[in-house]
């Protein structure tokens, strides 16, 4: 009798403690930096795409297109739900819902949206940085973050865009 009550204080005892000491926690990923600026280089169907970005978590966006020579110059700005196109002394705006969702800007600012409300999920985590997954209305978005929460690259292949960001500078709120 002895060595069966022996057996059960160990299996009450030593079991929990071998499964709760054995399971190693997770590190915490840092929180994704929202308000930021940035020069990047994009792809956007087989077309390379430069220019600089600030953005925020109100939902403004600006974006400043540099290169290719033909749209160098033009200025895209979003806030709120409206959307303002310039280029030298020309300017016109419209309502977001009237953009193409899979146009440049409209894929900038989808996984913009959706890093600033949150809905990007952690994939995987090593020492350099995290990998998050982001579903958007163009499709699965994969977004590379750096050890500081700094968005370096997002990726959408179902819409043949991805975009890497560079000179990055948190901005102030």
């Amino acid at each position: 009798m002895p060595k069966k009550v022996l057996i059960i204080l160990c299996v009450f005892f030593l079991l929990p403690s071998i499964f709760l000491c054995g399971c190693e926690k997770k590190e915490e990923s840092k929180d994704l930096v929202t308000d930021f600026s940035a020069s990047f280089s994009a792809e956007y169907r087989k077309e390379e795409v430069k220019g600089t970005l600030s953005t925020n978590r109100q939902g403004i966006t600006n974006i400043d297109i540099t290169y290719p020579e033909n749209i160098s110059g033009l200025s895209i700005n979003y806030r709120s739900s409206e959307m303002q196109l310039a280029r030298e002394s020309l300017i016109c705006s419209a309502d977001e819902a009237y953009i193409p969702a899979n146009s440049f800007p409209s894929l900038l600012k989808s996984v913009l949206n959706g890093i600033g409300e949150g809905r990007a999920k952690l994939y995987a985590q090593n020492e350099n940085g995290c990998t998050y997954n982001l579903k958007t209305e163009s499709g699965n978005c994969e977004i590379s973050v750096d050890k500081d929460g700094k968005i370096t690259g997002a990726k959408i292949n179902s819409a043949d865009f991805s975009v890497e960001f560079s000179d990055i500078k948190t901005v102030q709120n």
